[in-house]
């Protein structure tokens, strides 16, 4: 996918509005709504564009609203199993000392440790920025076939002194609990301003709420918004704006 790597100019982030000011705009392909990069993941969007400049509104800006997925992270486990005169007995991973009476003992003692790793199949992509703007240049994105999705949702902005949250998730049993340090990616779709699988930020905190609504998920960025300097926009357009002339 095509991107224009981009400097950012001014317009530092305030308590009133979440943007920034970068060098290209218009003339170098830049539209209204294109998801903007650094090399952690998803930093904002654009919301204004001229000639040779455009403003990028922070996923913290209060009125930033974008349709995410949640990448479902199997708990890690770990077992240990004793079996002594054929009785199975689980217990806490602890170290298994020499016992001087079992010795000459008939009896066995056998130890299994099984460890599931987290997040199968997801691997983040990470993009060297150059030192200089380049023009365009090329950024991929993950399948979403690599991806073991849990549920969809929207994340909203909330300032810079509040982290970001993610509502209107349904709690299926079948995806298992939400936990935190999951990651959050973009969900994309014919009418997504964004492609899918960018990565967001992690799953910070989970607030239960009563009833069938599920939880409220605070999620931490993965992108440090406040050391901004050389971002990229991705020159994305929705399947429904491609085909309207």
């Amino acid at each position: 996918m095509n991107a224009v790597t981009a400097q950012v100019i001014g317009d530092s982030p305030t308590n009133f509005s979440q943007t920034i000011e970068i060098n290209q705009g218009s003339e170098s392909g830049i539209r209204v709504g294109m998801p903007v990069l650094n090399a952690a993941g998803l930093v904002g969007k654009i919301t204004k564009v001229y000639g040779d400049r455009s403003v990028v509104m922070l996923i913290t800006d209060p009125d930033f609203a974008l349709s995410i997925k949640v990448v479902n992270s199997p708990r890690q486990t770990t077992t240990t199993t004793i079996a002594k005169s054929n009785a199975a007995v689980p217990s806490p991973v602890v170290p298994i000392e020499p016992d001087a009476s079992l010795e000459g003992d008939a009896s066995t003692t056998t130890t299994t440790t099984t460890t599931t790793t987290t997040i199968a199949g997801f691997t983040p992509s990470v993009t060297t920025l150059p030192a200089t703007p380049s023009g365009v240049s090329s950024i991929t994105v993950p399948l979403a076939s690599d991806l073991a999705i849990r549920e969809t949702g929207v994340i909203e902005g909330r300032g810079p002194s509040r982290q970001p949250t993610v509502r209107f998730i349904s709690n299926a049993v079948r995806f298992g609990d939400i936990q935190a340090g999951v990651p959050i990616v973009t969900a994309g779709g014919s009418r997504s301003l964004s492609p899918p699988d960018i990565l967001v930020g992690t799953v910070s905190r989970v607030v239960e709420r009563l009833g069938s609504a599920g939880p409220v998920l605070e999620i931490e960025p993965v992108a440090d918004l406040t050391n901004l300097s050389f971002l990229r926009v991705l020159l994305y357009q929705p399947i429904t704006e491609k085909a309207t002339p």
